[in-house]
């Protein structure tokens, strides 16, 4: 993938740099990029993320030669042979033309492999498309185990256009403040609508908006409550949550930050609150599920909308939950 660096109002590290301009590349993908030398800067190898950038320059990385990828052991190997099935894809599809895949991803599978051992999304989007005459291109990502709405494009042009969309499409971060108020979510002029389910700890308002800096970046999000839970003592609530910038685990740390931890979060969760519903309830997996998301269609411009339906194990939890209270819900999704 090759990236033009916009002009910058004063130098910016190259890791930096990428992780803005490429949401879609994981942080343990990016680092393995630079240890192996397969970054390149105006066509000089680097290795060092903390070179300075000032605009302008032409960033490159080179696709992992499956040489190195094949060292991964018999789980990727399999994966991949199951892909190779041009009968039936390796994973849901919700839709498909020339120059889109929209796929539900399933919990516990990363996207690429820098981020985890075994089987990955995008080894088996590649084989799908080698069996039907296309390249994959991820346009943004989603954590191993967040569950839901994914979109790949089938060529570089098109990648290049959704890349474009999705960035500008988020709506504005804001100014690089901090705290949680009220918030009633984009604005009807974003040309990209991306929203998640998340089930969380405790007793958060009904409407809230997220805007606590992350790694030093402006971040923004808005919250909805859907409907609240009890299980015994302990409150719990169904989230629609919108991204309006795109950090890493920005709603999961957004969440966690305001005091209501997603449950299933290992990283950023409440230990002892997620060790209860395993042990009461066998909850297993991050409860955290990409929904939708809405967007102009990258060659026709037509207005398309996407969505995934809540997975089995988040269905299971919600419904053993008592629910007490339904919060009003507008048309707008």
């Amino acid at each position: 993938m090759t990236v033009r660096v916009p002009q910058l109002p004063a130098p910016r590290r190259l890791d930096r740099v990428l992780r803005q301009e490429l949401p879609e590349l994981s942080r343990n993908g990016l680092f393995a990029a630079l240890r192996k030398g397969r970054v390149r800067v105006d066509g000089r190898r680097v290795r060092d993320g903390a070179l300075l950038l000032s605009g302008g320059e032409e960033v490159a990385i080179e696709e992992e030669r499956r040489a190195e990828a094949s060292t991964s052991g018999a789980p990727r190997a399999a994966a991949l042979r199951d892909a190779r099935s041009a009968s039936a894809a390796p994973f849901p599809i919700i839709h498909e033309d020339d120059a889109l895949l929209v796929v539900d991803k399933p919990t516990g599978l990363a996207v690429h492999p820098g981020e985890a051992s075994g089987a990955t999304l995008i080894d088996a989007l590649r084989s799908y498309g080698r069996a039907r005459g296309f390249e994959p291109f991820l346009v943004h990502r989603l954590d191993r185990n967040t569950t839901g709405v994914l979109v790949v494009a089938k060529s570089k042009e098109a990648a290049s256009r959704l890349g474009r969309v999705l960035k500008e499409g988020r709506g504005g971060g804001g100014a690089p403040g901090a705290g949680v108020g009220p918030g009633t979510g984009a604005g009807s002029g974003a040309s990209v609508k991306k929203w998640y389910l998340a089930l969380v700890f405790g007793e958060p308002p009904a409407e809230a908006r997220i805007t606590d800096p992350l790694d030093g970046d402006a971040a923004e999000s808005t919250v909805r409550l859907i409907v609240r839970y009890r299980w015994g003592d302990l409150p719990l609530a169904l989230l629609e949550v919108r991204l309006h910038t795109g950090r890493k685990h920005q709603i999961r740390r957004h969440l966690s930050g305001a005091g209501y931890p997603i449950a299933g979060d290992e990283l950023y969760g409440d230990w002892e609150k997620n060790r209860r519903l395993r042990k009461e309830l066998g909850a297993k997996g991050l409860f955290l599920h990409s929904a939708g998301i809405e967007l102009a269609h990258p060659v026709s411009g037509e207005r398309m909308r996407f969505e995934a339906g809540i997975p089995g194990e988040f269905k299971r939890l919600i419904g053993r939950l008592s629910a007490w209270e339904d919060a009003p819900r507008s048309e707008e999704p």
